[in-house]
This record gives structure tokens, sequence and C-alpha cells, in this order.
């Protein structure tokens, strides 16, 4: 099953963001996707929550949770942003919590965060 829609381009380098039809196709499958991506190091994940402050760690592009949950499973509160509602909600389904928006257009409502981080998705932020 393709995921690209042929009439769209190729992004010029430094612009994905620009293409967000693209970004948000890998929710027609979630269940695939997150079967496919692997998780990250268990070291990077340490690395991570041992230099920052504290536990709360905001996940940018969650996606279907797969960096999410690493970091829960090592006892960080996560919240996740994730555009495509449908991965948002799959992520859900598997313990994430998750606000559905771009992080350019995202409400922090003045959380504050100890960590952010974007496993595979900072390329789809707008810089």
């Amino acid at each position: 099953m393709p995921t690209l829609m042929r009439e769209q381009p190729e992004p010029q380098r430094n612009e994905a963001h620009k293409a967000r039809q693209m970004a948000e196709s890998f929710g027609v499958d979630a269940e695939r996707y997150d079967r496919a991506r692997p998780a990250y190091p268990d070291a990077l994940v340490r690395r991570i929550i041992d230099a920052g402050p504290g536990p709360r760690v905001l996940d940018v592009g969650c996606g279907t949770g797969i960096e999410a949950r690493q970091f829960l499973a090592a006892g960080c509160e996560v919240l996740g942003v994730e555009p495509d509602a449908r991965m948002a909600e799959f992520a859900r389904r598997t313990g994430v919590e998750v606000e559905v928006a771009t992080f350019e257009d995202w409400d922090a409502a003045g959380r504050t965060f100890d960590a952010v981080v974007a496993g595979q998705s900072w390329h789809w932020v707008d810089p």
C-alpha cells in the first residue's frame, strides 16, 4: 500500500514541514506503522532522562507512541503532541496521553517540561 501521493512533489531540503499530506499519511495504517518502526536504544532514552532536571517529557510528533512508551516505561510523565488523529488514537490505546495538534499550533497552556524529544519527527516541524 503506497503512502505517498504521486501528485505531490518531493519537498526541498529542509522543507519537509511543507509536505503535510505526506507527514499525515502514516496514520492510514497506524498499527502497521507501529509494528514496522523500531524502538529507540534504551541507552539513549536513559541518557536523556539522566541529563534532564525531572521526569516531565514532551514528545513532539509522537506518532503511535513508540518513543513515548519507552519514556513511560522508564518512569517519566509523557505528553505527546501529534497532528494525525489516527496516530494519536493508537498512541492513546497504548497508554500515552496525546494532544492532537501540530507542534507549531499546539498550546502548552503554561505547562513546562524537563525534556522535549522528537524521535523521527523534527524535520516535519516548521523551523
